[in-house]
């Protein structure tokens, strides 16, 4: 496996305040990997950093073997895709229009449609709903959506922010199956932040423990759910 992205002594702060300390982390071309900890440790604001939302004080992010200096208008087309909390989804658009929004990105027609029949093969719940208005589908069909909007984008590296909020269990183990399919059939590596830790055991390579804007340490992630009286 060869390096996707590294975050190199990172540091945030505001008004004085360390919102991220040194943060080092790592992650190799088809990984999955975990950020775990208590609200508030600063998760977010790591992915905020690696998408250009927040610049970092000082220290470095490679991507792919280069230094890398994010903006948020440019992470797309590098191949970075975010998905947030919430089921982002536009509402009043039909699920294929929330599919095609990313045309704009595509050299043509054609391409759009190979890309969308390659997403459908792996979300087919979605197959039946396309011309359903996105808001009246169910929490877990929109951030499924919200899921195949991003892989449209044909990403190298996609981060959840806590993908799992707000679903019931098995829409959300049903979710993490799909990020582990995705990883297997296209190779795509993830950054993943979520607090339901038995969903990432059999999901993640490693996770790491933030704490108070510090990486605590990286484990394993068969040894998550020993790992629970970090994240409290």
């Amino acid at each position: 496996m060869s390096e996707l992205l590294t975050l190199e002594n990172l540091n945030l702060e505001f008004d004085g305040f360390k919102v991220l300390d040194n943060v080092n982390l790592n992650l190799q071309e088809g990984e999955i990997k975990a950020i775990i900890g208590p609200n508030g440790a600063g998760k977010t604001s790591i992915f905020k950093v690696i998408t250009g939302l927040l610049k970092s004080t000082s220290g470095q992010i490679r991507f792919r073997g280069k230094v890398y200096h994010p903006i948020p208008e440019g992470v797309v087309r590098d191949g970075i895709v975010l998905i947030p909390q919430g089921k982002r989804v536009f509402p009043s658009l039909t699920v294929i229009e929330n599919l095609d929004i990313v045309a704009f990105l595509l050299a043509d027609s054609k391409e759009l449609t190979v890309r969308r029949e390659n997403v459908l093969k792996i979300f087919p719940e979605l197959v039946s709903r396309l011309d359903v208005r996105a808001g009246q589908l169910s929490g877990g069909q929109q951030q499924m959506l919200a899921l195949a909007r991003g892989l449209m984008l044909s990403p190298r590296l996609i981060l959840f922010d806590e993908p799992s909020l707000g679903l019931t269990p098995k829409l959300a183990a049903d979710l993490f199956q799909k990020i582990k399919e995705i990883n297997q059939l296209d190779n795509v590596s993830a950054l993943v932040i979520e607090h339901n830790l038995p969903l990432l055991v059999d999901v993640v390579n490693s996770a790491y423990i933030l704490s108070d804007g510090k990486m605590a340490q990286e484990v394993a992630g068969q040894d998550l759910l020993g790992s629970v009286a970090f994240i409290k």
